[in-house]
């Protein structure tokens, strides 16, 4: 069965970042592997979009990324590890501060 990561962004007293974090971290203690939460949170979501232009790392496609200073297949709350955020391949500025 897919396990796609979501959220309800939005409602007062909903951080955004915060809680998706919570939320990956819930899922691995859960018993899905890093990977897994990975994969959740990326092509899985877009493939239950209907969307199969999100979630892949490829030339050509659109670059959205979040550069990490720790591996996040050793244990997912390495995703806190903020070195950089590009969106449409440019850097996001003030991103490099990390979380």
């Amino acid at each position: 069965i897919p396990v796609a990561m979501g959220t309800d962004t939005g409602p007062v007293g909903r951080f955004q970042g915060y809680f998706e974090h919570m939320e990956m971290s819930m899922m691995e203690a859960a018993g899905l592997t890093p990977v897994q939460v990975l994969q959740s949170a990326t092509g899985t979501a877009g493939w239950c979009l209907g969307r199969e232009d999100i979630g892949i790392l490829e030339e050509g496609r659109r670059a959205d990324l979040v550069v990490l200073r720790e591996d996040p297949t050793q244990a997912i709350g390495n995703t806190r590890f903020i070195d950089g955020v590009w969106i449409g391949g440019q850097l996001i500025p003030g991103s490099t501060k990390g979380m």
